[in-house]
């Protein structure tokens, strides 16, 4: 009897454990975000001409349950939070309700399929990628060439994950299966006030999400968060989780955490994305797109 109440209050704490894992954060208070808004309103580059900006959403189907790795719901909500669109089916949220905004006639959006077209490359500021990517000689050939004539390029979560270490030498840094490892559950980023990116934003912020660690080939990239993780002997080591890496002509912007769906509609995590993208695109206004951060957003 006693093993048997044993066992199931191990099963209770399993179940407890996982649930808290699988909870959203809280909602992020609307007056604190208006604060960062506010000041990146202010910045020097914050008058700067609007540039048309071609931004190429790549994705595919996913094999995960439904609050995490929505790789194609987030190509769609996306594509409408870019433009600034929110009514009635194009809504930006990826996890509660809609509300309406006006719309950007300046982004161009383009959805890829597993990978962009020769086409897409040609015209493209920016491509994005949120999926794992079926690697091969001829995709790293063509990225790297895009990259270094000047391309702008973002990779989000796992899209850092690869079987090949070449992904490093175009990136700054991945990810290799059976080598490096993920965690996932409640997590602090800790940002680098210095960087244009973290303009106003808080010095750490908290997420439940997924982070991975013990990268490989890591390159001269610019840390805009970090991680730190307790390894076997105790010792915390400083992990990258956002970071910039100019690739040749191209700029290259990496935002790790976006497992859950949750993520997406978090402000905090929109504005760090939303300027990237602006970053990676060479835009004169890397804060361009923060006013879309409270759209459909995870907040109150």
């Amino acid at each position: 009897m006693k093993k048997l109440i044993l066992i199931i209050s191990v099963l209770f704490a399993f179940v407890n454990l996982s649930r808290a894992v699988h909870e959203p954060p809280q909602r992020r208070k609307v007056s604190e975000i208006k604060k960062i808004l506010a000041e990146s309103a202010k910045a020097d580059c914050a008058n700067a001409q609007l540039d048309e900006i071609n931004i190429v959403l790549v994705a595919k189907d996913t094999t995960y349950g439904p609050l995490s790795h929505q790789y194609l719901c987030w190509q769609k909500k996306w594509s409408n939070l870019l433009t600034g669109k929110s009514q009635n089916n194009l809504n930006c949220n990826m996890y509660q309700p809609t509300v309406a905004e006006m719309g950007d006639s300046k982004v161009k959006i383009s959805d890829a399929y597993h990978w962009p077209s020769d086409e897409q490359f040609k015209n493209a500021d920016v491509v994005v990628f949120y999926c794992y990517v079926d690697w091969n000689k001829q995709r790293f050939d063509r990225l790297e060439k895009y990259v270094c004539a000047g391309g702008g390029l973002v990779f989000l979560h796992n899209t850092v994950w690869t079987t090949d270490a070449r992904l490093a030498d175009i990136i700054g840094l991945t990810f290799i299966f059976d080598k490096s490892k993920w965690q996932e559950g409640p997590l602090s980023l800790n940002l680098d006030a210095s960087k244009d990116i973290c303009l106003a934003m808080p010095a750490t912020i908290d997420f439940c999400d997924e982070v991975y660690y013990q990268g490989v080939g890591r390159k001269n990239i610019e840390v805009i968060a970090s991680w730190q993780h307790k390894a076997g002997d105790g010792k915390e080591v400083s992990w990258p989780m956002v970071w910039k890496y100019n690739n040749g002509s191209g700029r290259v912007f990496v935002n790790m955490i976006g497992h859950y769906r949750w993520t997406f509609d978090d402000p905090l995590f929109r504005i760090i994305t939303l300027r990237g993208i602006a970053w990676a695109a060479k835009q004169k206004n890397i804060y361009r797109f923060d006013s879309l951060a409270l759209i459909d957003s995870w907040s109150e």
